[in-house]
């Protein structure tokens, strides 16, 4: 299975990824393919995580501000606690598998009873696209992600962007 680890200064930023899954390829076919690549270097435009990713705030300036402000040893503040969080607040949007269509969200678990997710993705037909780590954004099926990402996933819908930057400026002014 395809291990995560960040880049070091000799790789061309994200193609290792690229490689990486040609290879594993080889042997073990798969259906990853790359929807945005990355850039070569990288930029305050492109430090986002999977989370903003999915609830399309990777490009809002006052998140991004704010995800910046408080992103220490390199982690992001809007990250897995936060979700864990947001999912719980909002248990009325999770849906079954069966239900999920296009724009959905599903959301990757460690364990059946996690609270706090490991990835992200949105549902695209068949497939799942989904940003990983601080590299590409990929099309993939459920399954087919680094397996320290989970073995639990679950869906939602209907999450309101403006909702959820609210309660992400809550989320960071408490302190948490």
């Amino acid at each position: 299975m395809f291990d995560e680890r960040n880049p070091s200064e000799e790789d061309q930023l994200w193609d290792w990824h690229i490689q990486e899954l040609g290879e594993i390829g080889k042997q073990y076919p798969h259906n990853i393919s790359v929807v945005e690549k990355g850039p070569k270097e990288l930029t305050e435009d492109w430090n986002f995580n999977c989370y903003l990713y999915v609830f399309d705030l990777h490009r809002d300036d006052e998140v991004k501000a704010i995800n910046s402000a408080g992103n220490f040893l390199g982690r992001h503040v809007f990250r897995s606690e936060f979700v864990g969080l947001l999912l719980k607040e909002s248990s009325e949007k999770e849906i079954s598998q069966q239900e999920a269509k296009d724009g959905d969200l599903v959301i990757y678990f460690a364990e059946e009873s996690s609270t706090n997710p490991e990835h992200a993705g949105i549902v695209e037909g068949e497939f799942v696209k989904s940003k990983w780590s601080y590299s590409n954004v990929y099309k993939h099926p459920t399954w087919e992600i680094p397996s320290s990402w989970g073995n639990y996933d679950r869906y939602f819908r209907n999450f309101i962007e403006d909702d959820v930057k609210k309660r992400f400026r809550g989320f960071y002014m408490s302190g948490r």
